[in-house]
């Protein structure tokens, strides 16, 4: 029976690898959306930009750490399914409060949540969600300035997470 913080499922060599190719891709994916998303180079649409909030320069260190951290412990979430998604949505949440001006990918906390959905089951699936919703709507302070674009950036989170949850039930289920 596995409890609450570890999984007491047996992991092999395969597995670590797959995990460790999974993170990896999330943080090269991550990455290259938040250079996509932060530079008027690849797109010519200034005012949109300037209404988001996103700055015009290429993001510095600390916005490729911040993605570090929200995606390489992906490598442990199937063996620590609820740290590692407390852990992803809680440096995902302070990255989008402290770091204004860059759009992060929620690909880490959807992928947290995913396996947490997969590993776990429905009922602590749903509260995964509840929690992720709620500290979105409550906690993200990003740099946007437009409300009604920082409800929509919010809503499609959202819609992301809960796809990711039931994405991993059903997989659970099959």
């Amino acid at each position: 029976m596995d409890n609450f913080l570890i999984n007491n499922k047996k992991l092999e060599l395969n597995d670590w690898l797959l995990d460790i190719t999974i993170a990896l891709g999330a943080f090269v994916f991550a990455c290259a959306q938040l250079m996509l998303t932060s530079t008027v180079t690849f797109s010519a649409d200034e005012m949109f930009y300037h209404m988001m909030g996103i700055v015009e320069v290429a993001p510095r260190a600390s916005g490729y750490v911040a993605l570090a951290l929200v995606t390489f412990p992906l490598v442990l979430r199937r063996k620590f399914s609820w740290p590692v998604f407390i852990f992803v949505l809680i440096i995902f949440i302070g990255t989008q409060s402290i770091l204004r001006g860059y759009s992060f990918s929620i690909l880490g906390p959807m992928i947290a949540l995913y396996t947490l959905a997969r590993e776990r089951g429905r009922n602590e699936a749903i509260v995964a969600t509840v929690i992720a919703a709620v500290a979105l709507i409550t906690l993200v302070r990003g740099g946007i300035q437009s409300s009604n674009l920082s409800f929509l950036t919010k809503a499609q989170n959202i819609t992301f997470l809960v796809g990711a949850a039931l994405g991993g039930f059903s997989v659970r289920t099959h």
